[in-house]
């Protein structure tokens, strides 16, 4: 039974980089996010994963992954960032379904927070209705509207011995 004192675990994803060292990359997820976070990353796009891999320290994406957002990347590296269907909101989502100002995320001191600003539809986490502030960990799933995302955190990156 995990650590209840420590909800983080390691997750690794092996990879071969261009010198063919094996390279593992390790995801700070949350407890319970494992499944999420590998599943996340094999659905990225090999350019997608350059990306995620090379994120710098207190900096995180959303990527979209399946319908609506597909393609959708945003760089998550300020203090907060509004989500909505406003064109003044940092991450603009264009749909109805979409509150002007529904939700935002914030840089904590120990990683990043979602947080559902009274949205008419509200925001989905991991397939949940969100109904308080909680915290994102790499491979969870965001749901607004129409619009899904795989949040990913920076990765720590190491060589295999």
């Amino acid at each position: 039974m995990p650590n209840e004192k420590s909800p983080e675990v390691t997750t690794s994803i092996p990879k071969l980089n261009q010198g063919n060292d094996l390279k593992t990359e390790a995801f700070i997820v949350g407890k319970g996010s494992q499944e999420l976070a590998n599943e996340g990353f094999a659905q990225l796009s090999e350019e997608e994963r350059e990306i995620v891999s090379s994120l710098q320290p207190k900096t995180a994406m959303l990527v979209g992954i399946v319908g609506a957002a597909k393609g959708f990347r945003f760089l998550l590296d300020q203090e907060k960032q509004v989500i909505g269907r406003s064109q003044d909101s940092d991450i603009f989502l264009d749909d109805i379904t979409v509150s002007r100002q529904h939700g935002l995320i914030e840089r904590t001191l120990t990683g990043f927070d979602v947080v559902d600003t009274n949205s008419l539809n509200g925001i989905y986490h991991n397939h949940e209705i969100l109904t308080e502030r909680t915290a994102l960990y790499s491979g969870d799933e965001l749901q607004i509207g129409k619009y899904k995302f795989t949040f990913f955190a920076e990765i720590i990156s190491f060589k295999q011995k």
